[in-house]
């Protein structure tokens, strides 16, 4: 009997394999653990009898070159690593890398605005990121109680809770909602027609993109109705309850809805054909007809048109139903998701598709879009995807695995930036809303990255003549500005975080360790930090003074672009002038507590409390802000910059510039008809007198002594005075009747804690 062969094989590194040791991947031996190596297994192929000396010596030397080769291979990890070859006594709680590196856990500030009804989450990259005080996050929480007090009023007076979108349905009367729907477009058969062209012209591309396909709702418009003639009025071609019958209604009333609300200003400038429909039944309409399409079950193209825009027209560009369309219309956007993964619009244009047919639809109903419409479609999803995700702190709910990503439609200027952004935004995103920690350097890198993109936007192409625009129409270059602004927003977020993280790292650093290039280091970097964010939010304010003053390519005279950023910029106002008012009580109290939030010792107390040196002399305006904050492309000095941060942190620049900004905004008529907007400017003008009034009695009276509680009592009060009473040219009452209104907004702020005495514990440093 053949004697059995025992088939051995190295399950062991080298060396342990000499010593008689055993190791494996799941238990490194000792020596591989403390070189920092992984152990490495040679599994050797079946070997021969050994018969004779001569096999014996191949076999020796081929073993003898793996342990060599093993040998050298270990020499050269441990020349790329040359770390794990020192023998440290003891651990030491210093980080191996750069201060820079290191990972910071309490680096993503987040927020839980939490009611007794009512939580919203808020991610580090979101508005409330920005207020850095607990005692100024306090205050515009009471704030916001006289203003949500408020905006219940309007809404209670102005809508009903038929005009509410609802994500079930609520078992409408499809009857009466057919009934409703003809008569109103059959009575105004011209004005339908006339608004989707005006639509697909005007509209389109600047609210979606060019994402809604204006061709299939007029052949829509085209298959559901008969023209009026000389004989008879318009009337419906099809009588019927399917779901997809809706969902063509839906979309061609939420067009029109959302056309009535941007040319409802514009009416002196242009003459369309008489609705006799009101926004309020267009509304209504739109909103019902979609919920009959049964959208959660009956999934068609029309459908997600409606959606799309009725989510645009009732979270954005309505006047008062909403405070916040991001976080309130977030559950509606999942729907919209929904539809385009069911719909297949999240697929890449090459990917094979079989289409199965369920039903003989009628032709002349059945809507099909093209490659190019999908494609349009899709990244109008994949941005507010982006957008969502870094406004609210949410994770990406598009997956880059599965989906996707921006599919070039066009080569030109506007498709390309927007592409640069899309991607900014979205890395962004993946980087602060990640459950990692993440180190400054990490945010400096999307610092950089999103500075050049919007050094590659400067003001003047916004300010340039209208024949000097690059190869993109007004709407595009009206895309790019709020783009621009939204960045300039994300760019104080992460501002805020390495002024933070700076702070967290020295506190939680001891003197012995904490060595004195690091804290140097430190202190540099808050304070490039500091200047930035005050260049950042001086700057937004002046995009939007510039805008509202006509000084911008976008006419005064053509309200669409006013009511198309007016909820984005009374938002961007809030979040820049709450910026500037903390750095200025910063700068006057002479401590860097109300902008950290830290007690002690903070990197930033030395530049806060630093003499106030020489202002800049000159006339501040957007191009000399645009310089001053990307000083890396034009050479701006340490000298120039820190005057022109003296300058702005000044309460007379302040006031003078808030005077303006205040005047400026009241004569648009689209920015009067923002409650947000009012609130936004009463609370500006309160804080104005309170600023100027402490100023004034300064002079006379030590600051401990003087009385902040009364002091915003009185500024309080003159400003509801002077608004009622029509002082600011009357434009407020006439288009807005405030004194009706439950006064909540200002009383919110006043408390029987005056919050405010913590905010100066020093003397002003005017």
């Amino acid at each position: 009997m053949q004697k059995r062969k025992r088939n051995r094989k190295f399950v062991v590194c080298i060396q342990c394999r000499k010593r008689r040791s055993k190791c494996d991947r799941g238990h490194p031996c000792s020596r591989c653990a403390r070189l920092g190596t992984d152990c490495e297994y040679l599994e050797a192929n079946k070997k021969p009898e050994l018969t004779s000396i001569e096999t014996h010596g191949v076999t020796a030397q081929n073993s003898l070159i793996a342990e060599l080769q093993s040998q050298i291979n270990l020499l050269k990890r441990q020349i790329a690593h040359p770390e794990v070859n020192v023998k440290r006594e003891h651990k030491s709680t210093r980080p191996t890398n750069s201060l820079l590196d290191v990972k910071i856990p309490t680096l993503k500030k987040i927020s839980l605005e939490r009611g007794r009804s009512n939580s919203t989450f808020y991610g580090p990259a979101s508005s409330l990121s920005t207020i850095f005080s607990e005692h100024i996050l306090e205050q515009f929480s009471r704030w916001n109680i006289g203003l949500n007090k408020e905006r219940e009023t309007l809404i209670s007076s102005n809508l009903t809770n038929e005009t509410r979108l609802s994500i079930v349905n609520i078992g409408s009367n499809k009857d009466e909602i057919l009934q409703k729907a003809e008569a109103a477009i059959c009575s105004d058969y011209y004005a339908f027609k006339d608004c989707l062209e005006w639509f697909g012209t005007n509209l389109n591309e600047l609210v979606f993109l060019d994402a809604i396909p204006t061709s299939k709702l007029k052949k829509a418009f085209s298959a559901l109705l008969n023209p009026p003639s000389s004989n008879s009025s318009a009337s419906f071609k099809y009588h019927t309850k399917e779901p997809y019958f809706f969902g063509s209604m839906a979309a061609i009333f939420s067009v029109v809805y959302l056309v009535t609300l941007f040319r409802r200003y514009s009416l002196a400038i242009e003459q369309p054909p008489i609705m006799t429909t009101s926004i309020k039944d267009l509304r209504q309409l739109s909103i019902q007809l979609l919920i009959a399409s049964d959208l959660n079950k009956n999934r068609n193209i029309m459908s997600l048109l409606a959606l799309i825009v009725i989510k645009s027209g009732l979270f954005e560009y309505d006047s008062i139903e909403h405070d916040n369309e991001w976080a309130d219309s977030y559950p509606f956007f999942h729907i919209l998701l929904n539809l385009c993964y069911q719909l297949g619009l999240h697929l890449e244009s090459s990917a094979a598709i079989r289409i199965v047919p369920t039903d003989s639809a009628n032709s002349d109903l059945f809507i099909s879009i093209n490659t190019t419409e999908k494609k349009h479609i899709w990244n109008l999803v994949l941005l507010q995807d982006a957008i969502y995700s870094l406004a609210l702190g949410t994770p990406l709910s598009i997956n880059s695995k599965f989906c996707a990503l921006y599919q070039t439609t066009t080569d030109n200027t506007l498709e390309r930036l927007l592409i640069r952004g899309f991607k900014l935004i979205r890395q962004t995103s993946l980087t602060v809303n990640s459950i990692e920690p993440i180190s400054l350097n990490m945010v400096n890198t999307l610092i950089s990255d999103i500075q050049e993109l919007c050094h590659d936007l400067p003001c003047k192409i916004f300010t340039c003549e209208e024949g000097q625009v690059p190869d993109f129409n007004l709407s595009g270059l009206c895309i790019l500005f709020k783009l621009k602004i939204f960045l300039l927003h994300v760019l104080e977020s992460l501002y805020r975080m390495i002024i933070m993280g700076a702070a967290e790292l020295q506190k939680s650093l001891t003197k012995n360790e904490l060595k004195t290039e690091d804290s140097k280091i430190l202190s540099k970097i808050c304070e490039t930090s500091f200047r930035q964010s005050t260049f950042l939010s001086a700057a937004v304010v002046w995009h939007i003074q510039n805008f509202f003053s006509g000084r911008t390519v976008f006419a005064t005279s053509d309200p669409r672009y006013s009511l198309f950023l007016r909820r984005f910029c009374m938002a961007s106002c809030n979040q820049s002038f709450t910026i500037w008012f903390t750095y200025l009580f910063g700068k006057m109290n002479k401590s860097a507590h109300i902008i950290t939030d830290i007690d002690g010792d903070n990197p930033l107390n030395d530049y806060i409390s630093s003499s106030d040196g020489s202002a800049f002399q000159g006339e501040v305006d957007l191009q000399i802000l645009e310089d001053s904050l990307f000083y890396k492309y034009t050479n701006k000095s340490r000298e120039f910059l820190d005057s022109l941060v003296c300058k702005l942190l000044s309460s007379s620049q302040l006031m003078s510039f808030s005077s303006l900004f205040y005047k400026n905004a009241e004569e648009n008529q689209v920015m009067r008809e923002s409650l947000d907007g009012m609130a936004c400017l009463k609370f500006l003008l309160m804080w104005i007198y309170v600023i100027r009034e402490i100023e004034a009695r300064k002079a006379t009276t030590p600051l401990k002594k003087i009385d902040k509680k009364e002091i915003i009592l009185w500024a309080k009060q003159k400003v509801e005075n002077e608004m009622i009473s029509g002082v600011y040219n009357d434009g407020l009452i006439r288009n807005f009747e405030m004194h009706d209104l439950d006064d909540n907004i200002l009383d919110s702020i006043i408390t029987e804690d005056v919050w405010i005495d913590s905010l100066f514990k020093n003397d002003f440093a005017f």
